[in-house]
C-alpha cells in the first residue's frame, strides 16, 4: 500500500516504533506475502525472530545506525520472454519500510509523495557492491 490515505492500525499519538504500529505494519507485510530475504527467515518464522531481536532491531533504528540487509537476488522469467532480475528484502526489511510508509501517511497527504518516497525506498541502493533497500532514519518521524 503506497497511496495514500491513513494506515489503519497507525496510532499518531504513539512513537512511529511502538508495539502498536509495529503490529500494524507486520499485518500489512504477512498479507502481501513473499519469499525470504537473504537472511531465509520466512513469514512464519518472522515473529519468532521479532521476539528475540526486535529490541536490538528497534535500538539501531532509533539511533540511526540501522543497516538494511542485502537483497536477496531472483531472476524471473519474463511472460514476453527472457528473464528479469528481482531484489527481494528480507522480512524484517519489509516491516520496516511499512512501518515508515504509515508514519509518512500520517504527515503528507499528496499521494503521488508518497508513491514517490515508496519508491525510492524500495529501489534502494549500492554499499560496498551489494544492493541495499533504502531505510532512512525513522526514529525522527512521528514523535512530532
Amino acid at each position: 500500500m503506497d497511496g495514500g490515505g491513513k494506515a489503519t492500525g497507525v496510532r499518531a499519538e504513539e512513537p512511529a516504533l511502538s508495539p502498536t504500529n509495529f503490529d500494524t505494519a507486520w499485518k500489512q507485510v504477512r498479507r502481501k506475502k513473499g519469499d525470504p530475504g537473504v537472511d531465509g527467515i520466512t513469514m512464519e518464522d518472522y515473529l519468532q525472530w521479532a521476539k528475540q531481536h526486535w529490541a536490538a532491531a528497534r535500538r539501531a533504528l532509533e539511533r540511526g545506525y540501522y543497516v538494511p540487509q542485502p537483497v536477496q537476488r531472483v531472476t524471473i522469467l519474463k511472460p514476453t520472454g527472457g528473464f528479469r532480475l528481482l531484489g527481494v528484502p528480507t522480512v524484517n526489511d519489509r516491516v520496516d519500510h511499512d512501518l515508515l510508509m504509515n508514519r509518512l501517511r500520517l504527515s503528507i497527504a499528496d499521494n503521488r509523495i508518497l508513491k514517490l518516497v515508496g519508491r525510492y525506498l524500495r529501489a534502494g541502493g549500492m554499499i560496498e557492491g551489494q544492493r541495499h533497500s533504502i531505510l532512512v532514519d525513522i526514529h525522527h518521524l512521528g514523535d512530532a
